[in-house]
């Protein structure tokens, strides 16, 4: 019955999404969230990933805030309903509720859940990863004898209450706090789709590499095609995604860079989107690079599943270029003045409402509650190849 929950969940979209023939994108909006908005007592942003329900016109965003005990408004982790409305072709998003993360009606603390990414059921649930718990992380760097910090991914309802959690499998969970082996604290699962009806339930992306596959090159990531058992995910089908270089040709020297995949979305048949976004800084200049792919299992890529590490004799999926954010620069409205963040740190994706009969993709940026960084959401017509 999950199989076919999931497909149905990805199916409401098919009538607009008739997408991988259709590899263009066109600006119709980008709008900025007024800084530090609060709404019922909460500072809306950290917006990482996004979910359209067009029945509704009702946006979900979900904050990877886990929690902040001593920060006003930001106490609880938490995500957002939105009524989208699109006037003359401008995207307006008004906050509509906010829904607190609760276990048996008790709310979570604060940095019990680090939520990155997630899938909606038809039910209405949603299966949401956790990076882990950042409450742990912070015992550990406190000299406190902690159980290493493990990721995992939660069945919660469109309220907010945990209903089921799942371990991921042990390849992916640190064994111990040396970062060894497993997923690192801040480079877990951001991506969660859909699998293939016809060879899973739910797929998996993660932002970077396992730290026992670190040393290959160009950095090799996992797709895992996974099934729920009882309390865990069973990956029986898993596929090397190569992530892109770093950018060399900046015109800067950056001090810090980093990069990883930050959104997964289901588009039909075997196909995929993902969003891979760099960043690069040398603390007066900053730059985000954000690029658009698409590509398609299983192919002839190599089923990775029976293995703790990868080798660079793997065959990785076929990746294609669809869309670079660079492109439209000059087609963006101005930054607010203290925003040093241009594209900015672009996190979530979803399917849009149609616009001239066309289909559409909103993204959205986590601004990580930085003054510097802003909350943005992109709003694109896709259009057909002719």
């Amino acid at each position: 019955m999950f199989r076919l929950t999931l497909l149905f969940c990805a199916c409401e979209h098919f009538i607009t999404c008739a997408l991988l023939a259709l590899p263009s994108l066109e600006l119709i909006d980008d709008y900025t969230f007024p800084a530090e908005t609060h709404f019922k007592e909460t500072t809306i942003g950290g917006l990482s990933a996004l979910h359209y329900d067009a029945n509704t016109a009702t946006l979900y965003a979900l904050s990877d805030d886990p929690g902040e005990a001593n920060t006003k408004g930001r106490e609880r982790p938490r995500f957002y309903e939105f009524q989208l409305d699109v006037e003359n072709k401008k995207l307006k998003l008004t906050p509509t509720a906010v829904h607190f993360f609760t276990r048996q009606g008790i709310p979570l603390q604060p940095g019990s859940i680090d939520p990155e990414a997630w899938v909606r059921l038809s039910s209405g649930n949603f299966l949401i990863s956790s990076e882990g718990q950042p409450a742990i992380v912070k015992k550990k760097k406190q000299g406190e004898s902690v159980p290493p910090n493990h990721p995992e991914i939660f069945e919660v309802t469109g309220k907010g209450e945990i209903l089921k959690q799942y371990r991921l499998p042990g390849r992916y969970e640190p064994n111990d706090w040396s970062e060894a082996r497993g997923l690192s604290p801040r480079q877990g699962i951001e991506g969660l789709a859909p699998a293939p009806p016809s060879i899973g339930e739910v797929a998996t992306l993660t932002e970077g590499a396992l730290s026992q596959d670190s040393k290959l090159e160009p950095a090799h990531l996992r797709l895992g095609i996974c099934s729920r058992l009882a309390s865990m995910l069973d990956c029986k089908m898993e596929y090397v995604y190569l992530l892109d270089p770093l950018e060399k040709k900046l015109g800067f020297v950056p001090t810090v860079k980093d990069s990883g995949v930050s959104d997964l979305l289901f588009t039909q048949d075997n196909e995929y989107f993902s969003i891979e976004r760099s960043y690069y800084t040398d603390e007066k200049i900053s730059r985000n690079i954000i690029k658009l792919y698409r590509f398609r299992v299983p192919e002839r890529a190599t089923n990775v599943a029976g293995k703790d590490t990868l080798s660079a004799s793997d065959v990785a999926l076929r990746k294609e270029l669809v869309f670079n954010f660079d492109s439209i620069l000059a087609k963006l409205k101005p930054a607010p003045a203290q925003v040093h963040h241009v594209l900015d740190n672009v996190e979530g994706m979803t399917f849009g409402p149609k616009v001239d009969g066309q289909s559409t993709l909103i993204f959205v940026t986590d601004n990580n509650f930085n003054p510097r960084q802003r909350t943005l959401f992109y709003f694109f017509k896709i259009k057909h190849k002719t």
